[in-house]
C-alpha cells in the first residue's frame, strides 16, 4: 500500500501478491520492489503532464509474521523475539496446561510482561 502525503493523504493499493507457500528469502522477495524503489527515490515519478513528483520510504508496515520475515529475526512468540532490545524471554504455564513466552519486566515490582 502507498499514501500520497502531500494532496490527498489517501492509502491506495500499489500490488498484490499471492502464493502457495511463504517465499525462501525475504531479500529475493524484495528485491525487485527495493530496486524499482531507488530510482524512483532518486529520480522521482514523472506524472503523464511532466511533472516531477518527489518520492520517499517513510515506512514499511508489516504484520508482526511479516516483519520478523522482512527484518530476519525470530518470530513474536520466540524467546528472543524482540526487535528493540536484547531480554530473553521466559517461558511460563498459565491454568496449568497452556504456556507462552514472556519478558521480564524491567520494573522489579512487576514479574512479567503479559
Amino acid at each position: 500500500m502507498c499514501s500520497d502525503l502531500r494532496l490527498t493523504k489517501k492509502v491506495f493499493i500499489v500490488g498484490i501478491f499471492h502464493g502457495y507457500e511463504k517465499p525462501k528469502s525475504s531479500n529475493k522477495f524484495l528485491e525487485e520492489f527495493i530496486s524499482e524503489l531507488i530510482i524512483l527515490v532518486n529520480e522521482g515519478l514523472t506524472t503523464s503532464e511532466g511533472e516531477v513528483i518527489c518520492v520517499k520510504l517513510a515506512a514499511l508496515i508489516c504484520d508482526v509474521p511479516a516483519k520478523s520475515f522482512v527484518l530476519h529475526i525470530k518470530s513474536h512468540n520466540g524467546y528472543n523475539s524482540c526487535s528493540k532490545c536484547i531480554i530473553t524471554g521466559t517461558y511460563i504455564r498459565t491454568n496449568g496446561i497452556h504456556g507462552r513466552v514472556c519478558f521480564p519486566s524491567p520494573n522489579k515490582e512487576d514479574e512479567f510482561i503479559l
